[in-house]
């Protein structure tokens, strides 16, 4: 995993929070040398500031993505600044948004998402990956999400918790889950006794960009 940040404190406080991850860091400390350590290795999933000195992470991001080389990695755009930048980042071609300070769990969370189906993707065709359950009934959220979906990924639907229920016998590799769907807290609760390395996303819907975990401090495990 790259993480890109020209804070060297921030870069620190990452690595730490994704420490129990389990998986290899390595750090650039600014857009020119994460390109140029794009050709040398192969992240599986790159955390990318927006402002840094030279090139900013909208015109890394924009870099990436217009390589055939680097353009199906998942790239997080991690950042201080608000909507506008979540708006620039999905424009550039970012798979993911979170605002600085990231809570810890929901960057872990969020990043094993990504590299699951990263790894999916990697290991197998598309007739065999694990599909990825959707449980929502907004169509604006559902929108969102297939648009930032690599073309492997396979999708199942829910739009209760007795679809949801139904559909985990099909074996998702992640869930994408609606908060706003009614038990949906009390779902994920049940969830973790059956299936409890399941990744799951929670979703969150609003015409004002808000921190997830700001509204619903509840659901954090």
């Amino acid at each position: 995993m790259l993480v890109v940040d020209d804070n060297a404190i921030i870069r620190r406080l990452q690595e730490a929070q994704l420490e129990a991850l389990h998986v290899k860091l390595v750090a650039a400390a600014d857009g020119a040398e994460a390109l140029a350590m794009m050709s040398t290795i192969r992240p599986d999933l790159v955390l990318l500031d927006v402002v840094m000195p030279g090139l900013d992470g909208f015109r890394v991001c924009e870099a990436l993505k217009a390589d055939p080389a680097t353009r199906d990695v998942p790239v997080m755009v991690v950042t201080a600044l608000g909507k506008d930048a979540r708006d620039r980042s999905l424009a550039s071609g970012a798979d993911d948004f979170m605002r600085k300070p990231p809570n810890t769990l929901l960057l872990r969370a969020r990043a094993m998402v990504h590299l699951r189906i990263r790894w999916g993707g990697l290991a197998h065709n598309a007739a065999s990956a694990g599909p990825l359950l959707l449980v929502t009934e907004n169509p604006e959220l559902s929108i969102s999400v297939l648009s930032g979906l690599p073309g492997q990924v396979k999708l199942l639907r829910a739009a209760s918790m007795e679809q949801a229920k139904a559909a985990l016998a099909q074996g998702p590799t992640a869930m994408i889950l609606d908060l706003a769907l009614e038990g949906a807290v009390a779902f994920i609760r049940e969830l973790r006794l059956s299936h409890a390395d399941l990744p799951v996303l929670l979703a969150h819907w609003a015409e004002d960009f808000t921190v997830l975990e700001e509204e619903h401090p509840a659901v954090d495990d």
